[in-house]
């Protein structure tokens, strides 16, 4: 019975540790699908839903080791903008109400 218990909390521990460490392109993934909700869901609140979502997984996927030179090129229903000197970057939509 307690070898249950441990391989239950194990697989739990290891869980909680790979999801700390998507790569770029499941993060891609993520923000992709929430975009699509954002610019394409039929209403409102499922939009805002989107939106809510979609600003901490943006944030914990720019958190991670190497996104600056990641380029979110799926991302198609939001523009990523840099200054002529790449020094940093803006992504920016539009919530349409």
């Amino acid at each position: 019975m307690h070898y249950r218990i441990l391989i239950v909390f194990t697989f739990l521990l290891v869980t909680l540790h790979l999801r700390g460490q998507s790569s770029m392109p499941e993060w891609e993934d993520s923000l992709k699908s929430l975009t699509d909700s954002l610019m394409l869901a039929e209403d409102l609140s499922a939009r805002k839903s989107a939106f809510d979502k979609m600003v901490p997984v943006l944030t914990e996927a720019l958190q991670t080791e190497g996104s600056f030179d990641y380029p979110f090129d799926s991302l198609i229903r939001i523009s990523i903008q840099y200054p002529p000197d790449s020094s940093f970057r803006i992504f920016t939509g539009q919530l349409y109400q």
